[in-house]
């Protein structure tokens, strides 16, 4: 028997059959059966170079771009901005028409920005106890989070923190009904959506990538649009906490706004045009707080060709796609659990070393029947090994209950019973976003009709005394409902005994 060796020159030529190379045979298969357990690990994801397709839906003009690269060499390699009407965003057919003819997007991962206007962005704290289950938790609560069922809705979240058995999150919610026309004239069209992210999170994600190391305790995003500017404030991760809008001719309010709010070290990056960034900046000079200011396409992208700001969602995209767990509004919440740790594809290269040095000293049958038995023993291993890990972690788990449920018994004002009163008084036609609740007051905020009715009902409430309004009540144009804060003492509720 012969067996043919290939050469460099792609020759062949007759060899022995030798024991030796039918070891290194042997070897080779096994190593060709653990390629894709080995590489499936942080360090080959972070140098391999991947490829997505970007389409940024925005009023008047959207983008298309595709995006390939590490995170640490990324490359724009094909990019196209589409025009639709003036303040209107461009319709699908009009998008599949251009998408047909600019862009081979088929063989990429396609990922959909969408504009703030779609989407609820929020802060939401809750017990952490729920943190094993915040996908069941948000969707469950959904209705009372936002004015949508979670039928309605494609949601994610981040994690910000975690303190004093709390956990603090930011919440992305996506209203189905525009994006849906979008997604199924897609579909309709062999292009599949993947994941969705809003524009301004994948724009933060960018700045936070670019600026890491600077020591900056947060950035805040100034994205200038048609009608308006967009002020994003998010933590040094990138996370978003605060999403704002301001008339496109109030720049110095925007300017007073960030004076106030703005604390400790903070990066203030604009996303527009070099006309509308000078103006930012002029505004700025004139205050007494100074900025630390940069126009986003002069952040240190590692990037040859610098792209205009408007590709530079698309980026953002990139940088959001090799996180542990990248934001995607289709996902419903549900994060895919982490791949193999590096260290234990160390180990296993150290096993399969040693196994391939017995294999120069003894007979290729002995090899692998010694593979078979490990694997074998492994196998019954396993579901020992899976017993004890779920023990573990539904005892970890009834702990982190066990304490949640004391910190809650603790409260000297039963927050259920402020809750039930709340949802007795409240008119269908009101609804609240943020409800706060101490041991003495109830903060309520949220939309009315009538936000002066409303303040009327809680004052005869015999729950509350003293309540009034907070802060100014405003008209809220999308809406057409009263914007109010209104704040109330807590009376004749007593803890149960």
């Amino acid at each position: 028997m012969a067996i043919t060796k290939l050469q460099d020159n792609n020759s062949a030529v007759p060899c022995e059959d030798t024991d030796g190379q039918k070891k290194r045979l042997s070897l080779l298969g096994l190593l060709f059966s653990l390629k894709d357990f080995l590489l499936k690990t942080p360090l080959y994801r972070s140098v391999q170079e991947r490829r997505f397709f970007v389409l940024t839906i925005e009023k008047g003009e959207s983008t298309a771009a595709i995006v390939k690269g590490t995170l640490q060499r990324p490359s724009i390699i094909r990019k196209s901005a589409i025009s639709g009407e003036h303040g209107a965003y461009i319709k699908p057919a009009e998008l599949i028409d251009v998408l047909n003819a600019e862009h081979n997007v088929k063989t990429a991962k396609f990922i959909l920005t969408v504009p703030k206007e779609w989407c609820i962005i929020k802060t939401v704290q809750l017990p952490d106890a729920v943190i094993d289950n915040l996908d069941t938790v948000l969707s469950y609560d959904m209705d009372n989070l936002t004015p949508f069922t979670n039928e309605e809705v494609f949601f994610d979240y981040n994690i910000i923190s975690k303190e004093n058995s709390m956990v603090n999150i930011t919440l992305y919610v996506l209203n189905k009904q525009p994006v849906n026309q979008y997604l199924s004239v897609l579909k309709d069209n062999g292009y599949v959506v993947s994941a969705i992210i809003p524009t301004a999170y994948s724009l933060t994600q960018l700045c936070a990538f670019t600026l890491k190391g600077q020591n900056y305790d947060g950035i805040v995003l100034i994205k200038v649009k048609d009608d308006k500017f967009e002020l994003n404030m998010a933590n040094n991760t990138g996370i978003l906490t605060g999403t704002y809008n301001f008339p496109k001719d109030k720049v110095e309010g925007l300017v007073e706004f960030l004076s106030k709010r703005v604390k400790g070290t903070v990066k203030v990056v604009v996303n527009a045009d070099d006309e509308h960034y000078d103006g930012i900046i002029r505004a700025m000079s004139f205050n007494a707080v100074k900025f630390d200011t940069v126009k986003i396409d002069e952040l240190p992208m590692g990037i040859k060709e610098r792209p205009s700001h408007f590709y530079s969602a698309a980026l953002g995209v990139l940088t959001n796609e090799y996180n542990v767990h990248p934001l995607n509004l289709l996902t419903l919440g549900k994060k895919q659990k982490k791949s193999p740790p590096f260290v234990l594809s160390i180990i296993i290269g150290i096993i399969i070393t040693a196994i391939y040095a017995a294999t120069l000293y003894i007979p290729i049958w002995k090899a692998e029947q010694s593979i078979e038995e490990l694997d074998r023993q492994l196998k019954q291993l396993k579901p020992e090994i899976d017993k004890i890990d779920t023990l573990k972690s539904k005892a970890k788990k009834t702990e982190e209950e066990i304490i949640a449920y004391n910190a809650f018994i603790d409260k000297e004002v039963l927050h259920s019973e402020v809750l039930a009163e709340l949802s007795r008084i409240t008119p269908i036609d009101t609804w609240l976003i943020r409800l706060e609740i101490t041991d003495e007051n109830a903060t309520m905020e949220g939309y009315s009709s009538n936000a002066s009715e409303f303040l009327a009902l809680v004052e005869k409430s015999p729950f509350f005394e003293k309540a009034q309004f907070t802060a100014t009540t405003v008209k809220d144009p999308r809406l057409q409902k009263d914007r109010f804060k209104i704040k109330a003492t807590i009376v004749n509720i007593r803890p149960n005994e």
